[in-house]
């Protein structure tokens, strides 16, 4: 049986932010949120808060953070954050 987690609507909002190691100089950051407003941000901290809907089963929803240097180089890390909204 899938597990069901049920967040009101206040509780759909998130935080996230980068550790570097090791620390590095002159990073920039992009962030992405599937089904969030704001669905993009930049820094090394971000918050969103993810759409509701209305449903008994956890659905996930990708976050991404692609982190820049001065040279172009690009890492990406994301990870599924498992969301629901149970009216």
């Amino acid at each position: 049986m899938p597990q069901t987690v049920g967040f009101h609507a206040r509780n759909l909002t998130r935080s996230f932010k980068v550790d570097v190691t090791p620390p590095t100089q002159g990073l920039t950051f992009l962030w992405e949120a599937q089904g969030a407003s704001p669905a993009l941000g930049n820094g090394d901290a971000f918050t969103t808060t993810f759409t509701p809907f209305f449903s008994t089963t956890v659905i996930s929803r990708l976050v991404m953070v692609t982190a820049f240097d001065k040279n172009g180089c690009t890492v990406t890390q994301s990870i599924q954050v498992p969301v629901t909204s149970v009216g």
